[in-house]
């Protein structure tokens, strides 16, 4: 393949991703974090650093449960508008594509596995519902994917400046969002599965390790407290020393989700199934061949690929997959091996060639099937839009018990609380007029008996949901 076609494919790729995203910005049904990221963007252009709106008369909240780079960008692009920023998401997307090609062909050498990488992340039915959001994953993804390919390059090259950039890339990508330190440990996988290249491994691995250290070390000395106190938050619901409500769903609650709602996102499901299982058969393999004299066929994954796909799924596993938006990154690393895969199996036989076609086909189709749903059901209602509304013709000295997204768009008069802190702060808050609850499968009201009990005697007036949430609207005996 020419490189003009190669550069024209990859082009197109791009600019087809950022359509799909730009087609679907008003499809889709507003997510969970998205008004609170716009708040942030918003505290971070009025105040210069992230910041969330509270109750009349109270200071800005400073908002470090994430890092700020996002929402300077937000804040620097006039991104400060839920839809201004899926814009905004729509052109990271894009660029993340072409970082997947990148990524791809770097680690495999082949134009035409990279422009398949390419072509199945464009279609891919969860990237483009995650990515066209307001969300901080996919830039990091982005970033990450350009550090894994020249990390790859790297090792070839052994140039120490492309290891540098290589270990800088990662370690920007782990400080933008902290879980796509993953690449790192991908890096730390790969060194252990095959023990040479030391220098390139170390390199890399400490040119991103200070990155992200020198990044908490100075926020931790400028900042202080109030990132101190958010980040250890984070730590402990992300390994489940604390409470995340919503985040600690059971496997049965999850595999609930799955079979309700997550189940047209069969395309990727696909993907990491024959990510995971194509990176076993290479695994063994390479151990088949390593421990006899038996001559195996050709292996199907890289070796990089395979330490970049179990790195993610570790993290997950670390993680307890708390956030299905996390998926993102596995789905990343599982599209580079199925490419890879999928390559090798057309040049193997006519009869693998078939397997491998029927297998794209295959993928390719459940994610049309999914833009389908989306364009068509998912897309009937959005409730948290419904909800914002809602709660603006509430009266305007209204006090409202509810969640963080709700009290980011209550109006500037109106005060509210969260419902995690009301047993704490009952006595010192207006008393609560208004209940407005988001459930989901996996979200529920606190389990707390002062909740539980304003609930039970509170009275509905409105209800409405989407595709994944359910929005009610309660009224108290003290309105």
């Amino acid at each position: 393949m020419s490189i003009r076609k190669f550069w024209a494919i990859s082009v197109f790729l791009c600019a087809f991703s950022f359509a799909i995203h730009v087609v679907y910005i008003p499809l889709t049904p507003t997510d969970w974090d998205e008004y609170v990221y716009e708040s942030a963007a918003k505290g971070t252009a009025e105040t210069g650093f992230p910041s969330l709106e509270v109750n009349p008369g109270e200071e800005p909240v400073p908002f470090f449960y994430q890092p700020f780079f996002h929402f300077v960008l937000m804040a620097v692009t006039g991104s400060l508008t839920i839809e201004s920023a899926r814009y905004l998401s729509a052109v990271i997307s894009a660029i993340a594509v072409a970082a997947m090609i990148f990524a791809t062909l770097s680690i495999t050498r082949s134009k035409r596995t990279a422009l398949l990488s390419g072509l199945i992340l464009t279609f891919d039915g969860w990237f483009l519902y995650t990515s066209g959001l307001v969300k901080l994953d996919t830039a990091a993804l982005m970033i990450g994917l350009f550090g894994i390919g020249l990390f790859a390059r790297a090792l070839r090259s052994e140039s120490l400046w492309t290891t540098f950039f290589a270990g800088l890339l990662l370690g920007l990508s782990a400080d933008y969002k902290h879980i796509a330190v993953f690449a790192l440990l991908a890096v730390a996988i790969h060194w252990i599965c095959t023990r040479e290249k030391h220098k390139t491994h170390g390199v890399t691995l400490l040119v991103g390790s200070l990155c992200v250290l020198l990044f908490v070390e100075f926020m931790a000395t400028y900042i202080g407290k109030p990132y101190i106190v958010a980040n250890v938050v984070q730590l402990q619901r992300a390994l489940g020393f604390r409470s995340a409500r919503g985040l600690d769903a059971d496997i049965g609650t999850i595999l609930r989700a799955l079979g309700q709602t997550y189940f047209v996102f069969g395309g990727s499901i696909l993907l990491i199934v024959v990510g995971v299982v194509g990176s076993l058969v290479d695994l063994t393999k390479r151990s088949i061949k390593r421990t006899t004299d038996v001559v195996e066929e050709p292996l199907y994954v890289p070796r990089l690929a395979s330490s970049y796909l179990w790195a993610a799924f570790l993290m997950l596993v670390l993680l307890k997959m708390k956030n299905p938006h996390y998926v993102v990154i596995l789905i990343a690393a599982a599209d580079i091996c199925v490419s890879s895969l999928i390559t090798v199996l057309r040049q193997r036989s006519k009869r693998w060639r078939a397997v491998a076609d029927c297998l794209l086909v295959l993928m390719l189709a459940l994610n049309v099937a999914t833009l389908v749903v989306r364009a068509t059901y998912f897309s009937g209602v959005d409730a948290m839009s419904e909800a914002k509304i809602a709660v603006e013709h509430l009266p305007a000295d209204a006090s409202i018990l509810s969640e963080e997204p709700i009290c980011q768009m209550k109006l500037s008069t109106q005060t509210c609380t969260k419902l995690d802190l009301y047993a704490t702060l009952k006595h010192t808050v207006p008393p609560v007029q208004y209940i407005v609850l988001i459930l989901t499968t996996t979200q529920k009201p606190p389990a707390q008996y002062d909740v539980q009990k304003l609930i039970a005697e509170s009275t509905e007036v409105a209800s409405f949901g989407d595709w994944k949430n359910h929005i009610v609207i309660l009224q108290t005996q003290n309105s």
